[in-house]
């Protein structure tokens, strides 16, 4: 598999580079800490949602 050029992955949605990964990262981090109540509801709520699923009514 040739390697993916930058030129490439701006135009294909479906190519990514590791470099955009990071740098999504960074930026979720960032924002995270600029609103720490909005970090903490978002934590409580995705870590309870799964054993919500798995009780039985």
């Amino acid at each position: 598999m040739p390697p993916v050029s930058k030129t490439r992955a701006v135009s294909d949605p479906q190519a990514f580079s590791l470099e955009s990964v990071l740098q999504d990262l960074r930026f979720a981090v960032r924002q995270l800490r600029k609103n720490p109540g909005f970090a903490g509801t978002a934590i409580l709520v995705l870590r309870s949602s799964p054993g919500t699923n798995c009780v039985e009514s």
